[in-house]
């Protein structure tokens, strides 16, 4: 028999445990936007710190071929670089070192750097070097 202080108490402890779960919903939601917003934060004080770093010329060149979006045309470490061409605030530069994906090979990659207003250096394009064209070219110069 459930009298009317039973029934009250049943009452009282699912409004209870309602409070205690929307409390923990909201401390969910709480720490959920807080990481987001440390989180963007974070990457806009990076992207902020590799903008100011990218006016050194040097500096742009190993971070841009170390973390191009294409994986396929990254190195892991430039070793070393040379220019190929420049041209008003275009260089084009051609870079030496350890593919970033297996089986680790060297390579030579080419990439096209531009200056924009501010003086900060990005690289607009890069492409593998074609080395047996380069070879045939340098075979056809000498056997004539």
């Amino acid at each position: 028999m459930n009298t009317v202080s039973a029934v009250k108490k049943q009452n009282l402890l699912k409004i209870n445990h309602k409070k205690k779960k929307i409390q923990r919903n909201r401390k969910i939601i709480v720490i959920s936007i807080l990481l987001l917003t440390l989180f963007i934060i974070g990457t806009s004080i990076k992207n902020m710190y590799v903008s100011y770093r990218c006016s050194n010329f040097i500096y742009s060149v190993d971070y841009y071929f170390t973390h191009w979006k294409d994986k396929s045309l990254r190195l892991i470490e430039v070793e070393s670089m040379s220019v190929i061409s420049k041209i008003d605030n275009t260089i084009e530069i051609e870079a030496y070192g350890f593919a970033y994906e297996k089986p680790y090979k060297k390579t030579y990659l080419i990439g096209t750097f531009t200056e924009d207003d501010k003086g900060r250096w990005h690289m607009t394009s890069v492409k593998i070097k074609d080395e047996t064209s380069a070879i045939e070219t340098e075979e056809n110069i000498t056997s004539e």
